[in-house]
């Protein structure tokens, strides 16, 4: 009965966490308007667009590392620990999701999921169902400059060249881009 009220307890401050981070998130100037994130932006995608992608070393997969061999694919970056992070896996089942039930096509995407190891197939598998790998040390951000939250998911061609960088949750525009180019590649093949 204990652990019943400790667990409300989390759900409710993990609820008002979201909440509020929800609020400060959407009162920010929008990047739009905002010059110095036009030049940030601009110059952070022109430095990835249509550089090779570096697969991580030491990274244990955990769940189909087919989605490698594609000849397009959606990469993205998760920290388990961090529960806002996970918000990512959410979103891109419902891109996928979209993308099926729209056009029939299976999005190739994988994350590479970083955090505390305890448990690590149990807490992902909860969230996703598609291929991800486990990345301890975060070596996909690393290797790949991908320091920045808004920019830890790419569309990567047959080539392994990034053609699109971004994180879409973050920007609707984004999103209906990914779903374009995918649509391209798909109709190509």
């Amino acid at each position: 009965m204990l652990n019943m009220a400790y667990r409300k307890i989390y759900l409710i401050i993990l609820a008002l966490f979201f909440i509020i981070f929800c609020i400060v998130y959407l009162n920010k100037e929008s990047p739009i308007s905002n010059p110095e994130w036009e030049k940030y932006s601009s110059e952070y995608i022109k430095k990835h667009l249509n550089t090779s992608i570096v697969y991580p070393d030491s990274v244990k997969f955990e769940k189909n590392d087919s989605v490698i061999s594609q000849n397009v694919k959606i990469l993205f970056s998760v920290d388990m620990d961090c529960s806002v992070c996970r918000i990512k896996f959410a979103f891109w089942n419902e891109f996928c999701e979209s993308m099926f039930s729209k056009y029939k096509i299976r999005v190739p995407i994988m994350a590479y999921v970083s955090g505390v190891d305890r448990n690590i197939d149990e807490r992902v598998e909860k969230e996703w169902d598609k291929s991800w790998a486990y990345d301890k040390n975060e070596e996909f951000i690393i290797k790949n400059n991908l320091f920045d939250d808004r920019f830890q998911a790419v569309l990567v061609n047959q080539n392994n060249m990034i053609k699109l960088i971004g994180n879409p949750m973050h920007n609707p525009d984004l999103a209906k881009l990914y779903e374009k180019v995918l649509l391209r590649y798909f109709k190509e093949k």
